[in-house]
């Protein structure tokens, strides 16, 4: 018995920590998009931003693990000197599971995103970053986060 009830604990233990949904990179203050409404673009402007470099994030307010990066991401764009553009997802953005097709690419034929979250970055009008997920993300914006 002493064996099920260690057993039964330790699951419990397990389940609590991972359903924490604090990201690790996420400041204490809780941000909105609201906080960036002056970052938007719509995605028929992706190309035409009159900056040598810039990123765009594309993500949705249904997304869970964009609502993950919500505060990270934000944080980024308002604390780094790095030109970070908000993309609210909507159908009219083409999806294709084959996006290293469009690293090179310098308009929106051809583009496409894996999903949301979607961090991309555009240097001299050339698209030469377009990564997806959670993690792929974090791992751009967590090294700038703090310094």
């Amino acid at each position: 018995m002493r064996i099920i009830n260690s057993f039964f604990l330790a699951i419990i233990s397990t389940l609590l920590c991972s359903c924490n949904s604090s990201v690790p990179y996420s400041s204490e203050i809780q941000y909105s998009y609201d906080n960036v409404s002056n970052l938007r673009i719509n995605y028929s402007q992706l190309f035409g931003i009159d900056r040598k470099e810039y990123y765009a994030y594309f993500y949705s307010v249904q997304c869970y693990h964009c609502n993950k990066l919500k505060n990270s991401i934000i944080s980024f764009a308002l604390k780094n000197p790095y030109f970070l553009y908000f993309v609210e997802y909507d159908k009219s953005i083409p999806l294709s599971d084959n996006v290293e097709k469009t690293i090179g690419i310098s308009s929106l034929e051809g583009f496409a995103i894996l999903g949301v979250p979607t961090l991309t970055k555009i240097e001299d009008k050339i698209l030469i970053l377009n990564i997806a997920g959670f993690t792929e993300v974090a791992k751009i914006i967590e090294p700038n986060l703090f310094s």
